[in-house]
């Protein structure tokens, strides 16, 4: 099976006041793809990240996106490593392609 993580919104807060984050941990995005249908979306991003430690690593992000009270709302966050598979092209910019 394929790795990944979920967390309810709670959790996710939770997650981010770890000491992990705050001791220098950066995510860059490398690109993503949006589709989008009457006020639903689905978001694959792929990232770059980094911790404190030098540990790097990449992978991809879902969201999926509804549209309410005037705004967008994230119903659901799942993202896996790439774990040396590498990312789709349809989810790189131009410039990141090379960098699967």
């Amino acid at each position: 099976p394929v790795p990944f993580e979920t967390v309810s919104v709670e959790e996710f807060i939770e997650l981010l006041k770890d000491p992990y984050y705050e001791e220098g941990f950066v995510e860059y995005e490398l690109g993503k793809r949006v589709d989008e249908y009457n006020g639903i979306a689905q978001v694959f991003q792929s990232f770059y990240a980094k911790d404190s430690k030098g540990v790097e690593g990449k992978g991809v992000t879902s969201y999926q996106l509804v549209y309410y009270n005037e705004r967008w709302w994230i119903a659901n966050i799942i993202w896996t490593e790439s774990n040396n598979t590498p990312i789709p092209e349809q989810y790189l910019d131009e410039e990141n392609k090379s960098t699967k």
